[in-house]
């Protein structure tokens, strides 16, 4: 069979892989930075962004890419050590929580206060706290992670006497790392 004038034109369909990065307020937020925040002894979470539940956990830090300040009213023991970290079971990477103006009182007194703008001299260092720029204001200071731990990364030095507390502290998720990635698929159509 013979064909005049006509044009043969083939398709071609393209499967194009990419590996995709997500930040939070752009396109995903992974709503679990890892930040969390609680006293020994007992191993007791306070506040963190395990949204799974962590058990016994008094509240859920959201990842906003914001400041924004919490405060807890609780009980324990007569003798604490506060404890924070950026936990290694979360969706997050090191260096995407933060922590900072830190305050415990027994309603009457200041019990601890840390803004960390004069070192880590009140605390401990048991695993990667380091004291960084404030991502969104940068003559302030605030405490991060190097590294994701879990059991706590950086202790109070002194422990703290009292019974009944009530802890504030201003907490920034930004979760500015590959928190995830996955694969997206675009079909490609070429023709001639």
């Amino acid at each position: 069979m013979k064909m005049k004038n006509t044009r043969i034109c083939s398709k071609m369909i393209l499967l194009l892989t990419l590996t995709t990065l997500f930040l939070p307020n752009f396109v995903f937020s992974a709503n679990n930075c890892g930040g969390f925040i609680g006293y020994e002894p007992g191993d007791v979470w306070l506040a963190g962004t395990d949204y799974g539940g962590y058990p016994g956990l008094l509240l859920l830090l959201p990842d906003t890419g914001r400041w924004k300040r919490f405060t807890i009213v609780f009980s324990g023991p007569t003798t604490i050590a506060l404890k924070l970290e950026d936990w290694g079971g979360s969706g997050g990477v090191p260096g995407d929580a933060y922590f900072d103006n830190i305050l415990l009182t027994d309603g009457a007194q200041t019990l601890f206060f840390d803004d960390f703008e004069s070192g880590l001299g009140k605390w401990e260092t048991v695993g990667s706290g380091v004291i960084v720029s404030d991502p969104l204001k940068p003559n302030n200071h605030a405490l991060s992670f190097a590294e994701l731990h879990s059991g706590g990364d950086i202790f109070s030095k002194l422990n703290i006497v009292s019974g009944s507390y009530i802890l504030s502290f201003d907490y920034l998720g930004t979760c500015n790392g590959p928190s995830t990635s996955s694969n997206l698929f675009l079909p490609l159509i070429l023709s001639h």
